[in-house]
């Protein structure tokens, strides 16, 4: 009956050191996993694609940019008759959107303005606007 036990105690002493051992390369293997580069993983799996079919279209490409942006030239607005500003809507370094007034001008005063001459006026601004010396 001692054989057996030494037999039995052999055999559970090997049967744990095979454990130990796999457990160890294991453990080994999910290192060399969490240290490899992307190198190494492309070349054992390969380069990650994804297809789409090609449609015809424009291309674009939007940034996002800051800054801060100056004109190349002042202007100095007047107007054929003579009328007082009776408010400046905006201040140096305000933003000013397309077709907003920056400027009002008195209503009563003068009390004949022709309709021709507010359109040559609001053409000047367009030029104006369009040489980019008014935002």
């Amino acid at each position: 009956m001692s054989g057996m036990r030494i037999v039995l105690i052999v055999f559970l002493v090997l049967l744990s050191g095979l454990a130990v051992f796999f457990r160890v390369q294991a453990i080994k293997q999910q290192e060399l996993f969490r240290n490899e580069g992307i190198e190494s993983i492309h070349m054992r799996e390969g380069f990650p694609v994804r297809t789409v079919p090609v449609r015809k279209g424009t291309f674009e490409v939007w940034r996002a940019i800051q800054g801060k942006v100056e004109g190349l030239q002042q202007a100095f607005l007047s107007t054929p008759d003579p009328a007082r500003v009776a408010k400046i809507r905006y201040r140096v370094g305000d933003k000013v959107h397309a077709d907003v007034p920056i400027i009002s001008l008195d209503e009563l005063d003068p009390p004949d303005v022709d309709l021709s001459q507010l359109e040559d006026l609001q053409g000047t601004l367009t030029l104006l606007q369009d040489v980019g010396a008014l935002q």
